[in-house]
């Protein structure tokens, strides 16, 4: 794949990440495969190139918590 192709669908991939984290943050509910989960509590941690985000989710069937922590990692122009 072409430097051009790769920065192109890094960024897209990143603001589509971006835009469904700030859809569950201002839900405060997503869908992860057929249960439905509440966000109890999220945050982001940006360590150099790094963003992590950390969520707590909770299962509203059955009250079960889980963490989750997800690594995004950012290119500028430069790659």
């Amino acid at each position: 794949m072409s430097p051009t192709k790769t920065a192109f669908f890094s960024l897209s991939l990143a603001l589509l990440t971006g835009i469904v984290f700030s859809g569950c943050a201002s839900k405060n509910i997503t869908i992860i495969g057929e249960k439905r989960v509440d966000i109890v509590m999220h945050k982001s941690i940006q360590e150099g190139s790094l963003l992590k985000v950390v969520a707590e989710l909770e299962n509203d069937d059955f009250d079960e918590v889980e963490g989750f922590v997800y690594q995004i990692e950012w290119y500028d122009m430069n790659g």
